[in-house]
């Protein structure tokens, strides 16, 4: 078998190594993103050759739309056209309502009395509480889909232009004239114009001693 001269093998390894040199891709430190928006950390990211991809998180130290963190890690060494994920804030997972006040439309002409804890948000879906409720009326929350929990419409305005869907879990379907009964309504504030809503207006579906009707309230929230 042939061997190669010595110069000739010194050319090879050179140029084997040239090749090598030249295939790898260049690298760059992922710089610190933290507390950055969205776009201008896309846009850094971007400039220094990198892929930028996006993932959401709660947080309750770093505010909404802001970056908590970046994956790998800042200062990590990586090809620079190599994909860094943005971890981006959903802001805290739980938010409580400071303070709250509820008005209502009587049922009945008898005095129907409410009792409810203030409402908290919980990855994006509001929450209230309404305990120890009387209706001075025999009320029987309405389930066409026999889903187990009923149903009625949001809206932060009292025209209800934009209204959206909200759920009503109970703990008896049909209660009572004066019977006491608990119940919590799960409204999707993501899909309404405001994440952290300070009137709400509530239409809860019902049957009020027997005809189709509605159980009205509105909601105002201090956060």
């Amino acid at each position: 078998m042939k061997t190669l001269s010595k110069p000739l093998a010194l050319v090879t390894a050179v140029l084997m190594t040239l090749t090598l040199a030249s295939c790898s891709s260049p690298k760059a430190k992922v710089p610190d993103l933290s507390g950055s928006d969205l776009a201008s950390a896309k846009t850094v990211l971007t400039n220094l050759g990198f892929v930028p991809t996006i993932q959401e998180a709660y947080s309750d130290k770093v505010e909404a739309d802001l970056v908590i963190k970046t994956k790998p890690a800042f200062g990590t060494e990586v090809d620079t056209n190599s994909k860094v994920t943005i971890v981006i804030s959903k802001g805290p997972k739980t938010i409580y309502a400071a303070d709250s006040q509820l008005l209502w439309t009587y049922v009945s002409y008898g005095e129907d009395d409410w009792n409810f804890d203030h409402p908290y948000i919980e990855e994006g879906k509001l929450h209230v509480k309404f305990t120890s409720v009387t209706f001075m009326a025999s009320v029987k929350w309405k389930d066409d889909n026999e889903n187990g929990y009923g149903f009625g419409l949001a809206s932060i305005t009292d025209t209800f232009d934009k209204s959206i869907p909200l759920q009503i879990n109970w703990d008896k379907q049909y209660n009572g004239y004066g019977d006491e009964q608990s119940f919590e309504i799960v409204v999707p504030v993501t899909d309404l114009e405001v994440q952290k809503p300070t009137n709400l207006y509530l239409k809860l579906y019902a049957f009020i001693d027997g005809t189709d009707d509605e159980v009205s309230a509105d909601l105002s929230i201090t956060w």
